[in-house]
């Protein structure tokens, strides 16, 4: 699975130390919306891959928001935030490559619990955060794939 790496001659903030104009008001909006959302969907069933999927973004976009808080007590956090934001489209990017390989498909639970859509919608949410830190398109962060440096390139 893919793991962030602090390698030789890695700089600090590899996404440049510095958010594009709105992040601050996108993930707040993003951290609400979520757990309005978890919320609405608390009533499905507990196998239903919807509720599965609310309850991980709500916890997604509330472990941002309060490390996006930090920062405004703590700047020398940024580092940590970035390279947070970089591991975890590594991360959940290598959690959906490692599911499809062992044959699970989009209707699946692995292992007879998470649900396949929720393992894609993690990639998919780690992409567009940091598509929305850097100001780009979570199109252009899925181009990278799990490639740490074209990740820590986006800035550029």
């Amino acid at each position: 699975m893919a793991l962030y790496t602090h390698h030789a001659n890695r700089k600090r903030e590899p996404l440049g130390g510095r958010e594009s104009e709105g992040f601050g008001a996108w993930i707040e909006e993003a951290a609400l919306m979520s757990a309005e959302g978890r919320k609405v969907l608390s009533s499905r069933p507990l196998g239903d891959a919807i509720r599965y999927i609310s309850v991980s973004a709500e916890r997604d976009y509330a472990v941002v928001l309060a490390s996006w808080r930090n920062l405004t007590r703590d700047a020398t956090r940024r580092d940590d935030f970035e390279v947070g934001l970089i591991a975890a489209v590594m991360g959940s990017r290598g959690a959906a490559r490692f599911a499809r390989d062992m044959g699970y498909g989009p209707g699946d639970t692995c292992n007879g619990g998470r649900p396949m859509a929720d393992v894609a919608a993690a990639y998919l949410r780690s992409c567009m955060t940091l598509a929305a830190y850097v100001g780009v398109t979570p199109e252009v962060v899925m181009t990278c794939g799990e490639d740490q440096d074209k990740l820590s390139a986006l800035r550029a």
